[in-house]
């Protein structure tokens, strides 16, 4: 007994030692690997090793040996990675997306840390393309992407999820329907606090239904489900961007009712809309933003289609009812020349509610700036972010073409 306790012992010794020694240079980490026969043959200790490194590091022991790259290329090693380095997937930056068809697209990156973290193009590396082809639409979540590839000539689209911060890609199977349907959307809903796997929900419509099919990266399969939705009653919901949130997706309409689809029960389920408020027969909402930010699901909309006095609104986690927690006048910040703010342009990429206080963030494009804005305790900063692509019209990339960059280490 004594001589196992004093095994124990020394075996953890050692493991911090190593982990210790890890915190230096990423040479003198290889070094005490290759030197210690103990490490590379037990794969338990190099995983406790593993998580204990910063991304960049664990990214480049990938080039090291096909070992490495097994283990860090593991579902399960990117989603215990995240439970033991929760900061590290934070909010790098966002992807703005547009585009024209056939294949005349704009893109442009706002970075909120250095430059030097963040991929120049998220999805350049990830795919070939040639002159036929092009990204016609992007969803995303969480820090994967879904992209839309189409084919001009031969009359062709495939669906690829990507992971930027992994550099790795896979093509999604082609999901089996009737060849007079046609797909509207491909949602992806991926927790990486919950699994190390994700999901994507199709819709598509086939006659005068909208139908839902779910796939899954664990089952690597598309399985069809009951729901459906008729056409000509629910022919205005915004599937371009559906959010996930509280293991559901959710999409928003411009005039008609909102519409929630349970993943795991792969049904709907009940989800509160807000009023329609104008003076137009149309009497549309105007909606300028709709996301997640630390768990709350919010929507912003603008009352009054002359003027950037906007309402921010959050929805209850019991899907009761939204409330109005915020107001702001994002014009009075820009200081616009008197006799100009019915001509102002403004988009919203994000929202920022913290855990505590009336406090908010946002993140708001205008013409060729953009800026991030924090008020807290009634006073407010403001400070200009770094553009990819300087000089370009921001005023293009609406709410639904910006994209949230998170890094993560999940598979694909």
């Amino acid at each position: 007994m004594q001589g196992n306790h004093s095994s124990n012992f020394e075996n953890s010794a050692k493991l911090q030692t190593f982990t210790f020694a890890f915190r230096s240079s990423l040479s003198d980490k290889l070094k005490l690997v290759f030197q210690c026969k103990e490490i590379l043959d037990c794969e338990d200790v190099l995983i406790e090793i593993f998580l204990e490194l910063p991304l960049k590091d664990v990214l480049r022991l990938k080039c090291v040996s096909n070992q490495y790259r097994r283990i860090i290329s593991d579902p399960l090693f990117g989603y215990l990675y995240y439970k033991n380095n929760p900061v590290t997937h934070s909010l790098s930056g966002f992807l703005l997306y547009h585009s024209c068809w056939p294949f005349n697209s704009r893109h442009n990156f706002v970075y909120l840390d250095q430059p030097h973290n963040l991929p120049r193009n998220p999805f350049g590396s990830l795919i070939d393309f040639d002159e036929n082809s092009g990204i016609h639409r992007i969803w995303s979540c969480n820090g994967l992407f879904c992209l839309w590839l189409a084919r001009h000539k031969i009359a062709t689209c495939d669906f690829y999820i990507c992971n930027p911060t992994t550099y790795k890609s896979i093509k999604l199977p082609n999901l089996s329907r009737p060849s007079n349907s046609r797909i509207l959307s491909m949602n992806i809903a991926f927790d990486p606090k919950m699994s190390p796997f994700y999901k994507v929900v199709c819709v598509w419509v086939h006659v005068q239904n909208y139908c839902f099919s779910v796939y899954s990266s664990e089952s690597k399969m598309w399985r069809h489900t009951n729901a459906s939705l008729d056409v000509k009653l629910n022919d205005t919901y915004l599937f371009k961007k559906g959010v996930f949130w509280n293991n559901s997706l959710h999409w928003i309409s411009r005039n008609g009712p909102f519409l929630r689809f349970e993943i795991d029960n792969e049904c709907f389920g009940t989800m509160p809309m807000t009023e329609i408020l104008g003076k137009n027969q149309a009497k549309t909402r105007n909606i300028q933003y709709f996301g997640v930010s630390n768990n709350r699901l919010h929507l912003v909309e603008r009352h009054n289609g002359t003027d950037t006095s906007l309402e921010i609104l959050e929805l209850q986690e019991d899907y009761s009812r939204w409330i109005s927690k915020f107001q702001i006048r994002l014009s009075t910040m820009f200081r616009l020349p008197v006799g100009l703010n019915e001509h102002f342009k403004m988009m919203i990429h994000w929202v920022l509610r913290p855990h505590a206080g009336n406090s908010f963030g946002f993140v708001v494009s205008s013409s060729y700036s953009t800026i991030w804005i924090c008020i807290y305790n009634g006073a407010v900063h403001v400070k200009r972010l770094r553009l990819l692509h300087r000089g370009m019209d921001m005023s293009q990339f609406k709410w639904y073409r910006s994209h949230q960059f998170f890094k993560t280490l999940t598979a694909v």
